[in-house]
């Protein structure tokens, strides 16, 4: 699942789990409702305005520098 962390996270962002939240089964799988096309796991930063245009979402990145 290591691979795949960001779009699992991205899934739970969008589609929260009215109860059970820490079982997989609660969430959609992320094939079934995001894009990936031409994007490799796991994901880079670079990926990230790729991601946001296949799938109308914005997402805001926090680098700590040190």
């Amino acid at each position: 699942m290591d691979n795949t962390r960001f779009a699992c996270s991205m899934v739970a962002a969008a589609y929260p789990a009215e109860r059970n939240a820490d079982w997989k089964s609660s969430y959609p799988h992320y094939t079934k409702v995001l894009n990936f096309i031409d994007i490799e796991f796991p994901m880079t930063l670079k990926d990230i305005p790729k991601f946001e245009h296949l799938n109308a979402m914005s997402i805001n990145e926090y680098i700590e520098n040190g």
